[in-house]
Order: C-alpha cells, then sequence, then structure tokens
C-alpha cells in the first residue's frame, strides 16, 4: 500500500508485496565449475528453428569456481532427523589439499564464454574459458592469486611470515577476469567486467585475444560492462576517475569504426579517438556512488547516483585487514537518488539537478524524448545491499535455509520516472511539471535549480506473481532512444530467474514462459528480415536446469506470441550465467560451398563415403582463404583438425610437436588437402585481414625461420604490356630542364595531392596523426618518443588504400635533380616517426617481428615474390617486367614494422631501407646482409623506381658509358647455351619454393656478384636506352647502389612522352 509523506511515495518492501516461496529446489548445481567444449558440437533440434536466423548467440558469466586439487561436486540433498536438509559433496580428489582455496562470491567465477551458433536452421554448440591473466595466472599457481569481487587473494604461502604480513599492504591488482557482458567497439567483440581491463575475443572461435587497458585511453580507472550504441555507430560508456579534485563519474565517446575502402580491418583492438565528453563530480568525493550502466536516448543521456556508496577509506583498511571488495559497498536509504542530465551532443551537464527517494537500478530498460520530456524505463529495487548477498555459500543453500535466503531479498520491479527538459526561473513551484496523458510519474520544482521526480509502477500486481522482473532487453537496433512498446525480461520466482516476460509498457500486460525446475537466461530480441513491426521477430535463451545433468537447451519462442518455436538440445552443463548479445551474421555471411561437395565452379572437399573422416580434395579451384575457413569451419572433422593445428603451432615447442606428435601430424595431413592449404587471398578484399589470418595459421610454424623467401599470400599481379601505364602525370612532372634546378618534381606531387580532395584529405590525417604524440597522459610524463608509431602507422597505410597511385606514387617516386627536392621526398612519410626508432634493430630480429603480424608478413613476402632479382627479364623484375608490382608491393610496406624509407637527401645516389642494420648478427651476418641488400642493392626495385618518374639523376653523367643490356645469350633454363656456368633460379620457381632454391642456388641478383652474367661491360640493345644491369660493387663495400648515368626509358614511356609532345 502506497503512501505520501512528504516528498517521498513510500511503499511496501518489494520482498513483502511477492508471494512468499516455499519448497524451493536447489541450484546448487548451477554454479558448479563447467568443463569447456572447445570445438563446436552438434544439437538435438525439437520444433522448428527458423530458417532466417543466421549468426551466433553469446553468452558470458562465471564458469569455474576453485583453484586447486581439492574440488568437490555436488550430488544432491540428504534429508536430516530434524527435518532438515544437508547438501551432498563428493570430493573429486580424495588426496586432502592444504591450501586449495574457492571464491566467495558467485561474481568471482572464471569467465566462460558461450556459443550457439544458428543457420539454416540447425545449431552447434561451443564454449570456452576466457583466457585472461587471472585464469592464467590461478592455473599456473594453482590457488587464487588475482584479487576478486568477493574473494581476496591470500598471501603466497610459501612466503615467510613477514613477506605475507608486508603484502597486505601492496595495491590490489585489478581483475580482467571478464565475466559479465560481451561488448562491442568499433566492430570488434570484447568481453568485459566493471574494471579498467576488457578482452577482445574472436566471435567464431571464442579465442581470447588481447588485454585492453582503458587508461591508455582516457582517464579513467574503470568502465562499465553495458555500453550503448548509437546509429552512427559510435558507443558510449561510463567510467571512474579519482585524483586532488575529487571523485568523477566520466562519460565516454568511442567514435564510429574506421573501414578501409576495400572493407579491410586490422585485426587489433582498437580504441583511438576515445574521449571523455563530460565529467560529472560526485556529491560525496570519499563515498561515491556505485553503479552497473546508465541511461541513453536520442539526444540525452543519464547518470544515476544511487545510494550504494564505495567507501574509499575502507578499501585501503580492508585491503590490510584482509576483507574482499564487496565488503566496501554499503547501502544507504537516508540519501536521495540524483539523476544527471547531459547533453549527448555537446557534453553539456544540466544547472538543474533531479531527485528522487532512494532507489537503486541495475540495468535501464529504455529511454526516450516525447514533448519536451524524457522519459526514462527502469528496473528498480528499495535494497541495494542484495548485490553483496549472492555468496557461493548462499546460491548453495537448500530445503528452508534457501526459501528464507530467497524470502528476504528485494525484488526488482519496473519504474518509470520522467524528466521535464527546460526548467528555469520561471517554472513554476510545487506543480506536477509532466503533462504526458499515458503518464503517471511526476516532476516538481522545490527549489531553484532542483527537480524532484516520482516514478510510475510500469507493471500490475500479476508481476508480483512472477517475483519481479530484471534483465531487460528490447528490439535495440530500431527502438533504443525511441518511444516503444515492449520489453522482454527474466521473471525472479527463484534466487535465480525461473521465467520469461514478455510486457506491453502501454497496457502492462504479461505474457509468459515458465516451467517447474528451468531457469532461463537473460532473452536476446533478434529481428526477423523485413521487419514491419516492433515485436516482428524471436527471442532466444538459454535454459539449464538442476533436475537433470547435461539437459541444457536453447529456446527460440516467437517474440510476438511468446510460444515456443523450437529448442535446440546440447548434452552439456552451463553454470547459471549474466548477459549475452546476438552476433547477427545476415548481412556479412556469404554463400560458401558445402564441405559435401563442389558446386558449380567452386572448390570444395568430399567426405569420403566409407569413412566420414577421410576427406578427399575434388576441385584444385583456388579459394580465398576466408571461404576455405568458412568451408572448414561448417565441417567438424575440418574445424576440429583445424584448432588442433593451432594449438600445435603455439609455444616454443612447436618444430618438435609437429614432428613427433601424432595427433599434430594427422592434423596436418587433413588440412593439406584441404582449400585451406591452397588459398589466397586479394589485395584490398573485404575481410582482407581475416584472410591473411587464416593464410598464415597454418603456415605459422612451418615456414617461420626455415625461408628465407616466403611465398606470397596474394593472387599474382597480371603483367601489364604497356608500360605507358606508370603514371603520365609522374613522367610530365619529371622531365625537368637540366639547367631548371629550381625544377621540384617533389613538390609538384604534393600540389596536384592539394588538388585533389581525397588526396589532401588523407595526407593531412596521416601528417598530423604522425606529427602529434597520441599518448595518454601518464606515457607523456615519462616522456621519450614524441609521436604514437602505432597509430601513425595506420594513417599511413588508410592513406595509401585510399588514395589512388598516381597520387601517392607521385609523392613516393618523385624524381630529383637538387637535395631540397630529394629531402622534401624523404620526408614524404614523416619518417622521425613512421621509420626511425631511438635504436636501429638488427634486421633479422626486425623481420622476425614482422612475421609475427599477419599483414606485416603477407606485405614482406609480397614484396620479394614482386621485386626479386632476376636476369631472365629486361628489368630484372619477375613476371615480365612487372614494375607496377614490385611499386604497389613496396608501397604496401609503409605503414608496417618493415617501412622502407631512401635514407638521407641524397639525390644521385640514392638508397632506400628500412629501419636496420646487420650489426651484432654473429654467425647470421650473411642471411642478414642480404636480406637487406633486397632492398638497398635491388635492381628491380631501382629500375622501377626510375621508370616510374623517368628519373632526372641521370643528367649528373653524360658520357653514356653505362653498360646496356647485354646482346649475348645468357643462362636460362630452357637448355639455352652460356658462356659462363650459371647457379641462378629457374624463371619458373617462386621466392617460396625453397627445395628449388637449394638445387639451383641463391637468388640471381646481378648486384651481388653471382656468375649469372658476362664480367665485362655489354653493348645496349637498341631501343632500351641503357637500363640498369649493374655488375659491380661500389669501392667502399657499401649496400648503397649508384644510380645510372642516364634514366630508363622504356618503349611505352617513349610512346607516351611522343604523345604528350604532340598533345602540346
Amino acid at each position: 500500500m502506497s503512501k505520501t509523506t512528504g516528498q517521498h511515495v513510500q511503499t511496501a518492501p518489494s520482498s513483502q508485496r511477492c508471494p512468499l516461496a516455499k519448497g524451493l529446489v536447489s541450484i546448487a548445481p548451477l554454479v558448479n565449475s563447467a568443463e569447456e567444449t572447445p570445438d563446436p558440437i552438434s544439437t538435438n533440434i525439437k520444433g522448428t528453428i527458423p530458417s532466417w536466423i543466421n549468426g551466433s548467440f553469446l553468452r558470458n558469466g562465471p564458469g569455474k569456481f576453485e583453484f586447486g586439487k581439492d574440488k568437490y561436486v555436488y550430488l544432491g540433498l540428504e534429508n536430516n532427523t530434524n527435518n532438515t536438509t544437508s547438501l551432498l559433496y563428493q570430493k573429486v580428489n580424495p588426496h586432502m589439499c592444504v591450501f586449495c582455496q574457492r571464491y566467495t562470491h558467485w561474481f568471482d567465477g572464471m569467465a566462460m564464454m558461450h556459443r550457439f551458433h544458428v543457420k539454416d536452421g540447425s545449431v552447434t554448440y561451443n564454449s570456452s574459458f576466457l583466457r585472461s591473466d587471472s585464469y592464467t595466472k590461478n592455473s599456473e599457481k594453482d590457488r587464487i592469486v588475482v584479487s576478486e569481487f568477493g574473494t581476496l587473494a591470500m598471501p603466497d604461502p610459501c612466503k615467510n611470515v613477514f613477506a605475507r604480513f608486508f603484502s597486505r599492504f601492496k595495491i590490489p591488482q585489478a581483475t580482467d577476469n571478464a565475466s559479465v557482458n560481451f561488448v562491442k567497439y568499433k566492430g570488434d567483440y570484447f568481453v568485459s567486467t566493471e574494471t579498467n581491463y576488457m578482452r577482445r575475443v574472436d566471435p567464431d572461435s571464442l579465442e581470447t585475444k588481447e588485454k585492453v587497458d582503458w587508461t591508455q585511453y582516457v582517464a579513467v580507472s574503470s568502465a562499465t560492462a553495458h555500453p550503448h550504441y548509437d546509429r552512427e555507430g559510435a558507443t558510449y560508456n561510463m567510467g571512474n576517475s579519482y585524483g586532488k579534485s575529487g571523485f568523477f563519474y566520466n562519460i565516454i565517446r568511442v567514435p564510429p569504426q574506421e573501414m578501409e575502402e576495400n572493407g579491410a580491418k586490422e585485426d587489433v583492438a582498437d580504441l583511438y579517438g576515445a574521449k571523455v565528453i563530460c565529467s560529472i563530480a560526485a556529491s560525496e568525493p570519499r563515498k561515491p556512488s556505485y553503479y552497473h550502466s546508465f541511461v541513453m536516448s536520442e539526444n540525452y543521456m543519464v547518470f544515476i547516483e544511487q545510494p550504494i556508496k564505495l567507501d574509499l577509506l575502507k578499501f585501503m583498511l580492508y585491503q590490510i585487514q584482509g576483507k574482499s571488495f564487496h565488503k566496501i559497498m554499503t547501502w544507504d536509504p537516508k540519501s536521495d537518488t540524483i539523476f544527471h542530465l547531459v547533453n549527448r551532443h555537446t557534453g553539456e551537464q544540466s544547472k538543474v539537478r533531479y531527485r528522487g527517494e532512494p532507489m537503486f537500478t541495475l540495468h535501464q530498460i529504455n529511454a526516450f524524448e516525447d514533448g519536451g520530456f524524457l522519459v526514462m524505463d527502469m528496473c528498480c529495487g528499495d535494497d541495494g545491499s542484495v548485490i553483496g548477498d549472492f555468496t557461493l555459500e548462499n546460491l548453495r543453500r537448500g530445503g528452508e535455509d534457501l526459501d528464507k535466503f530467497y524470502n528476504s531479498m528485494c525484488r526488482n520491479l519496473p519504474r518509470r520516472y520522467v524528466i521535464p527538459l527546460t526548467v528555469d526561473e520561471a517554472t513554476p513551484k510545487d506543480q506536477n511539471l509532466v503533462n504526458l496523458s499515458y503518464c503517471k510519474a511526476t516532476a516538481k520544482k522545490t527549489r531553484p535549480g532542483e527537480v524532484y521526480l516520482t516514478y510510475e509502477e510500469l507493471f500490475n500486481e500479476e508481476l508480483l506473481q512472477y517475483g519481479g522482473l530484471e534483465f531487460p532487453q528490447i528490439n535495440y537496433a530500431e527502438y533504443n532512444g525511441r518511444p516503444y512498446r515492449y520489453f522482454y525480461a527474466c521473471g525472479f520466482g527463484h534466487v535465480f530467474s525461473d521465467s520469461l516476460l514478455k510486457m506491453d509498457v502501454h497496457t502492462k500486460e504479461l505474457k509468459v514462459w515458465r516451467h517447474h525446475g528451468l531457469f532461463p537466461s537473460e532473452p536476446v530480441f533478434v529481428p526477423a528480415p523485413n521487419a514491419t513491426e516492433e515485436d516482428d521477430g524471436v527471442v532466444m535463451s538459454v535454459i539449464i536446469t538442476p533436475k537433470e545433468d547435461k539437459s541444457t537447451f536453447l529456446l527460440v519462442l516467437d517474440a510476438k506470441t511468446f510460444t515456443e518455436l523450437g529448442r535446440a538440445e546440447v548434452p552439456v552443463n552451463i553454470p547459471y550465467g549474466t548477459h549475452g548479445v546476438f552476433n547477427d551474421m545476415s548481412q556479412t555471411d556469404r554463400a560458401v560451398p558445402s564441405w559435401g561437395g563442389s558446386s558449380s565452379g567452386s572448390p570444395g572437399l568430399a567426405l569420403s563415403g566409407d569413412d566420414p573422416g577421410v576427406l578427399l580434395s575434388t576441385a584444385p579451384t583456388r579459394l580465398d582463404c576466408v571461404e576455405a575457413t568458412d568451408m572448414c569451419n561448417q565441417n567438424p572433422h575440418c574445424s576440429s583438425r583445424y584448432r588442433v593445428m593451432r594449438q600445435c603451432l603455439v609455444g616454443k615447442e612447436k618444430d618438435s610437436m609437429l614432428d613427433t606428435n601424432r595427433e599434430c601430424r594427422a592434423a596436418l595431413e587433413v588440412l593439406l588437402l584441404s582449400p585451406l592449404y591452397a588459398c589466397r587471398c586479394k589485395r584490398g578484399m573485404k575481410k582482407e585481414l581475416q584472410c591473411l589470418q587464416s593464410y598464415w595459421s597454418i603456415r605459422m610454424g612451418l615456414t617461420e625461420g626455415g625461408e628465407f623467401y616466403e611465398t606470397s599470400p596474394y593472387e599474382p599481379v597480371a603483367p601489364v604490356r604497356q608500360p605507358d601505364t606508370l603514371r603520365l602525370a609522374s613522367i610530365i612532372s619529371g622531365n625537368c630542364p637540366d639547367a631548371d634546378k629550381d625544377c621540384n618534381p617533389c613538390l609538384d606531387a604534393a600540389k596536384a595531392c592539394n588538388l585533389n580532395g581525397t588526396c589532401k584529405k588523407q595526407r593531412s590525417a596521416y601528417i598530423a596523426t604522425c606529427n602529434s604524440s597520441g599518448k595518454s597522459a601518464a606515457d607523456a610524463a615519462k616522456g621519450g618518443d614524441t609521436c604514437n608509431k602505432k597509430r601513425c602507422h595506420k594513417a599511413l597505410r588508410q592513406f595509401l588504400d585510399r588514395v589512388p597511385p598516381e597520387y601517392s606514387h607521385q609523392l613516393l617516386f618523385c624524381p630529383c635533380l637538387h637535395g631540397g627536392c630529394a629531402e622534401r621526398r624523404r620526408q614524404t612519410i614523416v619518417p622521425d616517426c613512421s621509420f626511425k626508432d631511438r635504436v636501429k634493430p638488427n634486421c633479422l630480429e626486425l623481420r622476425r617481428v614482422c612475421r609475427q603480424d599477419p599483414l606485416c608478413r603477407s606485405r614482406l613476402a609480397d614484396f620479394h615474390m614482386n621485386c626479386i632479382v632476376t636476369q631472365h627479364t629486361v628489368s630484372s623484375c619477375p613476371n615480365e617486367d612487372n614494375y607496377q608490382a614490385c611499386l604497389a608491393s613496396y608501397a604496401r610496406l609503409i605503414g608496417t614494422e618493415m617501412t622502407p624509407n631512401y635514407v638521407d637527401s641524397s639525390y644521385s645516389n640514392w638508397t632506400v631501407s628500412p629501419w636496420c642494420s646487420c650489426k651484432g648478427s654473429g654467425n647470421q651476418e650473411e642471411e642478414c646482409v642480404n636480406f637487406l641488400r633486397d632492398f638497398t642493392d635491388n635492381t628491380c626495385l631501382r629500375n622501377a623506381i626510375q621508370a616510374f618518374g623517368y628519373e632526372a639523376d641521370s643528367a649528373q653523367n653524360k658520357d653514356g658509358s653505362v653498360p646496356g643490356p647485354s646482346a649475348t645469350a645468357r643462362p636460362v633454363p630452357d637448355g639455352s647455351t652460356s658462356t659462363s656456368e650459371s647457379h641462378c633460379i629457374p624463371n619458373d620457381v617462386q621466392p617460396g619454393d625453397d627445395a628449388l632454391v637449394k638445387k639451383y642456388g641463391p637468388k640471381c641478383n646481378l648486384a651481388k656478384g653471382y656468375p649469372c652474367t658476362d664480367e665485362s661491360p655489354l653493348e645496349p640493345v637498341s631501343g632500351y636506352g641503357g637500363l640498369i644491369r649493374p655488375q659491380d660493387q661500389p669501392g667502399d663495400g657499401s649496400a648503397s647502389l649508384i644510380a645510372s648515368s642516364h634514366g630508363a626509358l622504356l618503349p611505352g614511356l617513349a610512346v607516351a612522352l611522343l604523345l604528350v609532345q604532340q598533345a602540346v
């Protein structure tokens, strides 16, 4: 019964309004540790799973609750003589474990990720523990070494008493055990908790990727696991900060994902551009409020400062006293709730303070604007101490103890608050300002700059029969921040949710799915294709039960009628979890041939009819690696072998694993027959990075260190038979009169770039990025580098990917007659940030680092493939004088760890090289020198650059003495005779074919003095104008190439110049 006292609207506690429970079934099995299922397994379908559903239902939550050898498994209840019951556990390990440790709170369990993949009416399931630092360290020590929300890590028992005592005074290490939710930033999935750490994950394999620290991007010490997303692709979140000025709640904005024009995206965590748009001062700096989420509409955000207080003094004392984090949280029913209103676009905080009676909220339902008001719906309770009640001891109670615990708990119920957006001095006092016809909530101005809010109960009495509700979800993509009608939630007629609810907020009517002994997870709404109504779609939930072992299933309900369509039964035990999302793949997935055979024109593998485990190659056509991976994942046999192979290639013992481990060898043999082994990638393709990752996943341990040259993962570039396509504009700007020392083709190239909108924008972007520090405040204080090389490299790659080569290549390869021009050319990529470093590494170490990154490794292999020097072509370039391929592969190295550049401002004797040397190479010096010479002493690359710009440094020497191509027959693999023995690789041998390299000797690099040509100068061949064919090293033994006395002018370029002259 409600009654009004002053401004407060008081109601009976929610626990008293709901029916008392009696004889609750024990949920202890739902908080037992589970085993992961890394390989996808099939499910048993009952009913019908709509065929239009295409994606993965991802779930997160605690999955491991102890470390050590002393582990217990729940068996059931035992009736005692005094009409009470006891829990029966069986020790898994019969030996006593003195130091084994168990978590105290349900939130503390190690994160376990689950994936139900739905496609074409079928469902597969896989799961994996998050390989967080917390999980890894605990596993290595076989005890709890990282503190969690409700469990404090104890000192190492192997330390002496003094060391254990002083360890109490160390600052607790924040956990990265991200067990709360799946979240998305810039297109990447992360699992998140409420510290400053997240973990990026692969939503398909559930593989754990890098750890992300919020403090490296914005000045916050933590962030929530419930961000909001706007329709432009930006993500909003909140985090805390604390300093001399006090405690602040900060609203964070992470910008939308930046896609390359080809649809590619880097396979790295990217929160760059994140910024704090508003900082809200805590009303009590020493006792800030705990919060789990926040409110967002189309134009506003609301932070709810609730009376769940964090006592910072206790936080410091409890570490010494050995108490856990949740002990510092207190519920203060004497404090009001404060609603802080912020403009989402400007970050401006309202000067009006909105207050309400004490309440706590974990999850908001929705918020929208209407007629000058902000309507907020949320799940609210009247006792915030409930958060600390979810200890494993309480959850594992049975009988009357469990009934008593549940009946004492606060129940959350849906409420509606309304904020008037326009309140000023003229606004009348003590009058209800809310005039929305459908709202009973009130808002009254009590004093200047303050408005008091009272709520409307967004339910009728029927909801109380289901114990209130939590975990609300809506049709988020279409209705978040907008007027809506329906939301879906879990009913809590038990400690854990025991029903699914659909609420109509217009009529407050309920639709219910409930079965005794079944416990559903948070419902997730999936809209139907071409939906016309808000509830056109399905609702998904994972159902678990303590009554039967391994009786989990994925439930699919018709969202409109709330009746069951189908279920997918999976024979595993899943602990009760927290939150989940649906990763919709209907927009990005492609039609992929099945493993059962090849469709027309498509490659594939067939399964042997006699043995389903034998794969037979059926088509030689080469797939891209994304398609090949999708095909493999569709077949359980290939998928499992693929996972085994990846595990075999991890760690220092990978070589021995492949040699001696039978399972690894068997997996390799299967995959060598699959399209994965023969797949390739297209430059600039959509999902290019994913394709490259798949390509190298098999080759990662097979070629690293074993091949000097690796086979490029990219498809070969077809040679262009008309070299006049080599950028006519560059030829014009390179055609300087000999006497005109003011001629500066590189300056002309910059002017041409500024006249093109795309080039100007992208060039300005990378110059600004490479010239700014881009460091966090903490890193800036330490000094050191003046730029963020990672961001600079990314900006350079975007420039080269998005700007047409006729502009970008002009800047990179413009010819020069004087040092000023050459210095401008050298500065093109802002080398102080993108190229140089404080220490010049060894080239082989730089190559090793490059080969650890799929993108850098691929581009280096592509450079070697397209620029390897050979004597079988006039230009020394492979693939029929393909200059374009060499220049493009060189340019694509820029923005990687192997970024090359001009080493100085020389214009007549220039050299290009990555930032490395062969100092300290030891017995690998020869290999290092050979690697470096592929840049500094590369005839193919030099000819390609000079041909591009009609290199003007030839004007420095006019005696015409430079030898041209040979008129004498040289060794070739077709059996022709030669005047001297050759050790060159045949022309059809690719750089990655080591066996042939060993047979025929090293690559035929004329600049290295290999006996591939005569030592005597050669007579020029008519029509080729003295193309560079260097034979001798410089007298000082350096790796530099002496520029030719005459520029390289190919027939096609001559034709192009003739056309220009005629046009003029």
